[in-house]
């Protein structure tokens, strides 16, 4: 299964109390093309604190990232793998997040190191559940 997510809304005050600036954003994408070129970039359920990928809890591949109207887009293409068909079967309780090393300044702006991948997050079992689904909502009638 192959889908389309939107990950980043740029200048938006995420669920997690955070914005990505173009700066971070830009550097997601910059980020993702260098892991690209140097190979697949797999992502995971929930959103481990390491990298890379922990090969055995794979569940999605990252196969492109781009912007689009002020929003950070990723195709994913879910594996046959016991998480990738976990992912596959309930897609509609999953949002995806990036896994990034970097820090939070005091005006909540993010200022990233390094991009790692992009998880997929179950939105029930999120700490910051009801602030994405209310993002979730949000982003539903902006895609409508």
């Amino acid at each position: 299964m192959e889908i389309i997510v939107d990950v980043v809304f740029m200048n938006f005050l995420n669920a997690n109390d955070r914005i990505y600036d173009n700066i971070a954003c830009n550097k997601i994408i910059t980020d993702f093309n260098k892991s690209k070129a140097e190979g697949i970039v797999y992502g995971e359920l929930g959103q481990p604190e390491k990298e890379p990928s922990d090969l055995d809890r794979v569940s999605h591949i990252v196969e492109n990232m781009w912007i689009s109207n002020g929003t950070v887009k990723a195709k994913i293409k879910t594996l046959n793998t016991p998480d990738g068909k976990i992912l596959k079967a309930n897609i509609d309780d999953y949002v995806f997040s990036t896994r990034s090393l970097g820090k939070v300044e005091p005006n909540r702006i993010v200022s990233l190191n390094s991009f790692i991948t992009i998880d997929a997050i179950n939105w029930k079992e999120d700490p910051y559940y009801q602030r994405r689904l209310r993002n979730k909502k949000l982003e539903r009638i902006l895609n409508d």
